[in-house]
């Protein structure tokens, strides 16, 4: 059986997986990564199309979560906050697996373990609000747009460098999508000879 790889994980690892199985297509309205929506910049966010917002902060080592257990007043605005439009309906926190235990994170916090193909509900998180996501108070269109603007002035100004770091990050993602895929064949064959083996001893 062939050696797994530790997976390297970093934050836009995370909110890729977290795109792709924390909410339906179907039932997500609006996916957000590292914008100030709030008072604070959350690391992925995502609004229903019912008006129900999400937060997932992402922590990819211990001590970046303990940091993150020092900021007193988010976690008491989320928990405690009196206006709907300034926290999230629910707080997750989104690790990869086994970093921290249900015990760690705040009562009104859920906890996901994040991995290679999906995720793990380990915590719900407790709803701390009925209000539903209010799109002028929190200026979502602005800070939206502002996004998009800083955005296409940055692409407009990166150079070949730029770009050709971003092809070698895709190549080894491919490598390394080649290598797990090798170790599920070599998987698959020793399965299989396991079966053939059986099937003669019987």
């Amino acid at each position: 059986m062939g050696v797994r790889r530790k997976t390297e994980w970093s934050e836009y690892k995370i909110q890729q997986i977290l795109r792709k199985f924390f909410l339906s297509e179907s039932t997500k309205k609006y996916e957000l990564c590292n914008l100030f929506v709030y008072n604070w910049e959350s690391d992925y966010l995502a609004i229903t199309r019912s008006g129900v917002a999400y937060e997932c902060e992402i922590k990819i080592s211990k001590q970046d979560f303990l940091n993150d257990s020092k900021k007193h007043n988010k976690h008491l605005i989320i928990s405690e906050g009196r206006l709907p439009e300034g926290r999230p309906n629910y707080f997750y926190y989104a690790v990869p697996e086994g970093l921290i235990s249900a015990e760690d994170v705040p009562e009104h916090a859920g906890l996901i373990y994040v991995m290679e193909y999906g995720i793990q509900y380990i915590k719900e998180a407790k709803k701390v609000h009925d209000g539903k996501f209010d799109y002028e108070q929190t200026k979502l269109m602005d800070k939206l747009y502002y996004n998009y603007i800083r955005y296409r002035d940055l692409y407009k100004e990166s150079d070949i460098s730029s770009l050709k770091k971003e092809i070698i990050r895709l190549q080894k993602q491919i490598i390394d999508y080649d290598d797990m895929l090798s170790e599920r064949v070599c998987e698959i064959d020793e399965l299989n000879n396991l079966i053939k083996r059986h099937n003669i001893e019987c």
